[in-house]
C-alpha cells in the first residue's frame, strides 16, 4: 500500500508545472511590452520571459489579492494598483535594485504616488492623458483655425455647439472628466467637496445637448471612422484611432490635442506580485524596462509616451495631475451626479 501511494505521489508531483531556473513570469494585457524587448531581455541576461497576457482585469485583480498567482513580475493599472497596495498583495520594490527608476518624470511620480504612497510597491511604465482627438478639417469648417486646444472646446456652448452636427463624444468614466472640468473653471481637480462636483456637472449640462453619446474606455471605432469630429478620451485609445484612419484612409485628418489647461493622468505601472517565486530576476527585469534607451522602444512599440519622458511636451506635463483616490461613500456620490448628467438632454 506504501508502495502505491509513493507511486502516485510521484506521477502527481511529475504533473506540477516546473518552472525552470532561469525562467520568469510576466502578466499584463495583450501588447503591454514590445516582444523584441524581451528577447533583448533574455540575450542580455540569459532569463527567458514566459508573458501571460489577460484581459479582464477586474478578474485579474482578484486573483493576485487572492494570492498564489505565480507571477514574478506584472503590469498594473490606476484601479489595480490602488487595490493590490491597500490590499497587501504587493512586495516593496528595493529601490537600491532600481537605478533607472530615476529617470521617471516628476509629475508621473507624484500621480502614482496618490496610488501608491511614496511609491513603496510600483514604478511608473507608459504614461498619458485624458485628450481630444479631434478631426482637425472639420473643426476648421466650423470653428476657423482659431479652434482652442483647451477644454473650452468642450464646455462653452458656443463652440461644441458648432460641432454638434459632426459628433461630439464623451469618455464614459467621471473620474477622468470632472477633475478636467474642474481644472478649466479655476477648482482645485481633486476637490472632493460635493459643491464642487456639483458645479462641474452644471457646466457639463449646459452642453449636455452637444454632446452625442458618452463612449466606453477603450472604443474608438466612431472616431476612426470618422463618426464624430471631437472625442474626449484617453490619448491611449485616440493613438489607437488615429493608427487606424491613417491606415484604412477613413479619416485622414484625425489629430490628438492635449489640452492646455491641463487633464488628468492615466498609467500604467509594475509591480511585483507578494508571493512572487522570482523577485529578485522581476526586479532585473523592471529595471531593464525603465532604462531609457529600452523604454524608449517600447514606447515606440505602443505609441504612448514611457515614463521617462514628458507627455506630450514638458509644458503640457506640467500641468497634468492625478486622478483622486475616493472612499467608497464619495464614488457613490460622483456616480450618481454622472448619472444625472448623462440622463438629461
Amino acid at each position: 500500500m506504501r508502495r502505491i501511494f509513493f507511486l502516485l505521489a510521484l506521477i502527481f508531483f511529475a504533473a506540477l508545472p516546473v518552472r525552470a531556473a532561469d525562467m520568469l513570469s510576466l502578466a499584463g494585457w495583450p501588447d503591454a511590452v514590445d516582444p523584441a524587448v524581451l528577447d533583448s531581455f533574455t540575450k542580455e541576461t540569459g532569463t527567458v520571459v514566459a508573458f501571460d497576457a489577460f484581459v479582464d482585469t477586474d478578474a485579474f485583480d482578484r486573483k493576485l489579492l487572492a494570492g498564489k498567482s505565480d507571477y514574478d513580475l506584472v503590469f498594473l493599472g490606476v484601479n489595480g494598483l490602488d487595490l493590490l497596495a491597500r490590499g497587501g498583495a504587493l512586495k516593496p520594490l528595493d529601490v537600491t535594485k532600481l537605478p533607472n527608476a530615476a529617470s521617471v518624470v516628476p509629475t508621473l511620480r507624484l500621480a502614482a504616488g496618490q496610488f501608491d504612497p511614496g511609491n513603496r510597491f510600483s514604478v511608473a511604465y507608459m504614461w498619458g492623458g485624458v485628450a481630444f482627438g479631434v478631426d482637425e478639417a472639420k473643426l476648421k469648417e466650423r470653428l476657423g483655425a482659431s479652434a482652442p486646444k483647451s477644454w473650452d472646446l468642450l464646455l462653452k456652448p458656443e463652440l461644441s455647439a458648432k460641432l454638434k452636427d459632426c459628433g461630439v463624444s464623451v469618455v464614459d468614466a467621471p473620474d477622468f472628466v470632472l477633475p478636467g472640468v474642474l481644472r478649466a473653471l479655476g477648482a482645485p481637480p481633486a476637490s472632493q467637496q460635493p459643491a464642487d462636483q456639483i458645479r462641474a456637472a452644471d457646466v457639463l449640462l449646459r452642453v449636455r445637448g452637444n454632446i452625442r453619446r458618452f463612449h466606453a474606455q477603450g472604443e474608438v471605432n466612431s472616431f476612426a471612422g470618422g463618426e464624430v469630429c471631437l472625442m474626449v478620451g484617453r490619448s491611449r485609445d485616440l493613438t489607437i484611432a488615429v493608427d487606424r484612419a491613417r491606415t484604412t484612409g477613413s479619416s485622414p485628418a484625425l489629430a490628438i490635442w492635449a489640452p492646455r489647461d491641463g487633464a488628468p493622468v492615466w498609467l500604467d505601472s509594475l509591480a511585483i506580485p507578494k508571493d512572487a517565486p522570482n523577485a529578485e530576476k522581476a526586479l532585473a527585469l523592471m529595471n531593464f524596462l525603465l532604462r531609457p534607451d529600452i523604454a524608449a522602444r517600447n514606447a515606440a512599440y505602443l505609441r504612448q509616451s514611457s515614463s521617462a519622458t514628458p507627455y506630450p511636451d514638458q509644458a503640457t506635463s506640467d500641468k497634468m495631475f492625478a486622478v483622486p483616490v475616493r472612499s467608497a461613500q464619495q464614488q457613490v456620490a460622483i456616480d450618481r451626479i454622472w448619472a444625472r448628467v448623462k440622463a438629461s438632454r
